[in-house]
């Protein structure tokens, strides 16, 4: 069964509880970076460090374990983008060999043809510029290529000898102090202690009440933990009042109801809660709590045996045909949009409104959604050698965003999903688009649709 990842935001709307969580995020920050060191750099296990630190700094073991896991994702994490990295610089590495070889071969040639000429032709000037011209790309080719193999060779000592570098903050905010950018030091280090002092994480579990001890959530408001070595001063819990999560009322009202009974280690029943993890945001010196959660996805309400619907993504429109279980084309349609000059939240909602179209033509008819799964990373790597045309279509193509709107819509709504390798979807479309009499984007999404059926 899949599971559906959700997470709602919410305004913490009344200004008097910010000094409270303004003082809880920097205490937890402070015990994040330590808690980091200690993981990455002194590789201490979980068990002691979970001893030392409630002893030690007055926390309890559940919010030792919201740090924990939050640490160790942020070490995961970076370990995955270091593994990203050195397969892109490796297949930058090569795309840049193969160039260099290319223009110097390019070069070659015109030296040769150079020598059989003499300074009194026609052409023997130009030949002369463009072999000075190439020798320059070829040069500054090379270093780059130096500059990637000594970044590559730093990335795979790192992982090699387990060195994770993190910078609490971000590194462009740090870098921003020695540059001119009309603010003071004082003033600098005010906004890098908030960017690193700017949120908190409470994680959940099923047996805990109401799916988190550390912070739980019933009706309109939120009990929150402090943490022991803050008692004195604010008190065992802070209760946050006025929060009403707009969009998820209803699921979040199922968290403070128990849904089933286990057996515990020690052989007695107790009730099972929905897990919901909060993170306390500060944005713009103003407090959001995000609550996370899971749940089951609904059973599906179309089949491949009904039809499917193949969809082509293009830049500006999205190109869907709906074929019968035995492949025959029955209708197909086209939706538009324009995505130039448009920032990424709008593209984004534009995507959403385009999978919400396309999914309840989908459940309406019974049919599966057949995408293309698409990656241009290797292709990207090529932009130099393109027409500025295809440059722009290319780098402005929000792919991965297209494909997670579909998914999770479809999984939403229970309708069967499908992605089908995107090689010679268009080369074959091309050949069938006369006999269908439509445009060869209509053919692509009709060879998507039989390729999600298995026809050919």
């Amino acid at each position: 069964m899949s599971v559906i990842n959700v997470t709602y935001q919410e305004k913490i709307r009344i200004e008097s509880y910010y000094s409270v969580l303004n003082e809880i995020a920097d205490f937890w920050s402070r015990l994040s970076r330590k808690l980091f060191v200690d993981l990455a750099c002194k590789k201490m296990k979980r068990n002691q460090l979970k001893k030392k630190y409630i002893s030690e700094y007055g926390i309890l073991a559940r919010q030792f374990n919201s740090l924990y896991c939050y640490i160790s994702g942020l070490i995961d994490s970076r370990i995955e983008l270091m593994n990203d990295e050195i397969s892109d610089k490796k297949m930058r590495l090569e795309f840049l060999s193969k160039d260099i070889q290319r223009l110097t071969s390019e070069s070659k040639e015109i030296g040769l043809t150079l020598k059989d000429l003499k300074q009194s032709d026609t052409h023997f000037k130009d030949l002369v510029k463009e072999k000075k011209q190439l020798d320059r790309n070829i040069h500054y080719k090379k270093r780059k290529l130096d500059n990637l193999q000594h970044k590559l060779i730093k990335l795979e000592n790192d992982l090699d000898n387990g060195i994770i570098r993190v910078c609490f903050g971000t590194k462009k905010l740090f870098k921003k102090q020695f540059k001119p950018s009309g603010l003071s030091h004082s003033e600098w280090k005010q906004e890098w202690v908030n960017a690193r002092n700017h949120m908190f994480f409470c994680i959940g579990s099923k047996d805990e009440v109401n799916g988190n001890q550390n912070c739980r959530y019933s009706g309109d408001e939120l009990k929150l933990r402090i943490p022991r070595c803050l008692e004195k001063k604010y008190g065992q819990y802070l209760t946050i009042k006025d929060v009403d999560f707009n969009y998820g009322n209803e699921m979040m009202e199922k968290v403070t109801q128990h849904y089933g009974y286990r057996v515990n280690k020690g052989f007695k029943i107790e009730k099972i809660y929905q897990a919901v993890s909060y993170r306390f945001i500060r944005k713009r010196d103003i407090w959001y709590v995000h609550a996370s959660l899971e749940y089951e996805a609904p059973k599906e309400v179309t089949s491949p045996y009904v039809g499917a619907l193949g969809v082509d993504f293009n830049v500006n429109h999205l190109n869907c045909y709906h074929v019968d279980r035995f492949g025959n084309p029955i209708n197909h349609f086209t939706l538009k949009y324009e995505m130039y000059s448009k920032s990424s939240s709008q593209i984004k909602d534009m995507l959403n409104k385009v999978a919400v179209d396309i999914t309840n033509y989908a459940e309406i008819n019974g049919l599966m959604v057949v995408i293309e799964n698409l990656d241009f990373k290797h292709k990207k790597l090529y932009l130099r050698r393109q027409t500025k045309k295809y440059k722009r279509m290319l780098s402005g193509f929000p792919f991965v965003k297209y494909m997670k709107a579909i998914e999770s819509r479809c999984l939403r709504r229970g309708v069967a999903f499908k992605y089908v390798n995107p090689r010679y979807t268009s080369k074959e479309g091309k050949k069938v688009m006369k006999r269908l009499g439509c445009s060869s984007h209509d053919a692509a999404a009709y060879k998507i649709a039989r390729k999600g059926l298995r026809y050919k």
